[in-house]
């Protein structure tokens, strides 16, 4: 399914019923293009990225009918979107050998998905630490880390 038929689904059918959906979904949309850029990073694939983003709008959608005006769907959206891809790589063992020369790719999983939420989607280490479950202590640990990591890959590979 299409990412914006999936949109086109969810708002027809809900939007008729109950209005407060309607807004989560309104709330929830724009963040679309955030999420699918950082799932494509996380599984490097297009067609698991837009699995992993339709996944998570719809798991999203089941709670739609508790939506509070005032909640940070882009956390949640993107708490949901961690979930799915963990479970995407559980099941992938291709993904951990695939060969890339991107320099992303050379950093350890743990530190990259802390990276692709901070440095990539601007989320503070407080946002980032209740996406991936973490304290903001070892968030900011990662940050240095997965920088570090970059900044001696592309070192040795002179592109800096």
């Amino acid at each position: 399914m299409k990412l914006s038929a999936l949109g086109d689904k969810m708002l027809d059918r809900n939007s008729k019923n109950d209005s407060m959906v309607a807004d989560a979904i309104a709330d929830a949309w724009p963040h679309l293009n955030d999420l699918y850029r950082t799932a494509f990073h996380m599984l490097q694939e297009p067609a698991k990225a837009s699995s992993a983003v339709e996944t998570t709008y719809l798991r999203a959608w089941r709670v739609f009918g508790n939506y509070q005006p005032d909640t940070n769907s882009r956390t949640g959206l993107f708490q949901i979107l961690v979930d799915v891809v963990r479970h995407e790589r559980r099941k992938s063992v291709r993904w951990q050998d695939h060969h890339s020369l991107s320099a992303m790719n050379e950093v350890p999983v743990d530190l990259m998905d802390v990276l692709l939420l901070v440095d990539g989607q601007g989320f503070s280490y407080r946002e980032a630490g209740e996406i991936l479950g973490l304290s903001t202590d070892v968030v900011a640990r990662r940050v240095v880390l997965g920088r570090n990591h970059l900044h001696s890959f592309l070192a040795e590979r002179k592109d800096i």
